[in-house]
């Protein structure tokens, strides 16, 4: 079963889910970034604004590029097989857990985050989990 982190107090998801992303392909980690086009489109815009990142930054681009990039950007969950991270932005709790080594949760500040978040933490519990919380220091 994957280890799951959630970072909550976050005053920026965007720019958090960035940096997250940054330091995940640092560690070679392979990641399915699942969101709605709108955040999707922010995140990847941030991604390329990151110095030295752009060239992991078109992962929503052609078929070959999208291989080569240690990042992979979604609508839905059906990931490729090689990805083993998931960053999840929806207020849904992935299907087929066991088929990820982590799974990162973003929760902002606003009062329905929260509450969505306390919803997706108590999931993964209910499913035998132990879910780790990280509070953003800039809260």
């Amino acid at each position: 079963m994957p280890a799951v982190r959630f970072y909550t107090g976050l005053a920026d998801r965007p720019g958090f889910a960035a940096r997250l992303l940054r330091k995940a392909a640092r560690q070679d980690l392979k990641v399915w970034v699942v969101g709605d086009e709108a955040e999707l489109r922010v995140l990847s815009q941030r991604l390329w604004s990151l110095p030295g990142f752009a060239a992991h930054a078109g992962v929503q681009a052609s078929p070959a590029l999208r291989r080569r990039s240690p990042l992979r950007f979604s609508k839905g969950f059906a990931a490729d097989a090689d990805c083993t991270a998931l960053l999840n932005l929806t207020a849904d709790v992935p299907p087929e857990l066991a088929r990820w080594q982590f799974v990162f949760e973003l929760v902002g500040r606003e009062p329905e985050d929260v509450q969505q978040g306390r919803r997706q933490f108590k999931a993964y519990r209910a499913q035998g989990l132990t879910p780790e919380h990280f509070e953003s220091e800039t809260a």
